[in-house]
């Protein structure tokens, strides 16, 4: 059924991405701790900050298009912070509620693309 939506099926691992990130990561400025761009066709991205703090950065809301979904999974994050940004000229729009720096283990939080220059939070497990 995807296919006839010109969108790739998340359910046989192609729009997945895991990332542990580890002391050893290189840190690209201006980011203090590592940090992992995001593709624009990723669905559901899963981050393990056991080791160390990270930071995710959506992709461009445009390169993504409209009414994109990512679903970013915060594992261990009592740990160490997993931080949610976004690329150069896009910005957030967020409810009063949802936090982009997580603290807390296994939180989910999803957001959807106007496919122009936002990212809308759209949900956030507790």
């Amino acid at each position: 059924m995807t296919e006839q939506y010109q969108k790739r099926d998340i359910n046989n691992g192609e729009n997945f991405f895991f990332r542990e990130f580890q002391p050893t990561d290189p840190i690209v400025p201006p980011f203090p701790s590592p940090s992992q761009v995001l593709g624009p066709q990723s669905q559901l991205a899963s981050f393990d900050t056991a080791n160390v703090a990270g930071i995710v950065v959506l992709p461009p809301a445009r390169t993504a298009g409209p009414n994109a979904e990512i679903a970013i999974v915060a594992g261990n994050a009592s740990s160490n912070p997993l931080t949610i940004t976004g690329s150069p000229g896009d910005s957030f729009i967020v409810s009063a509620g949802i936090t982009l720096v997580i603290g807390t283990d296994n939180i989910v939080t999803t957001f959807r693309s106007n496919g122009f220059d936002n990212w809308i939070a759209v949900s956030q497990t507790t």
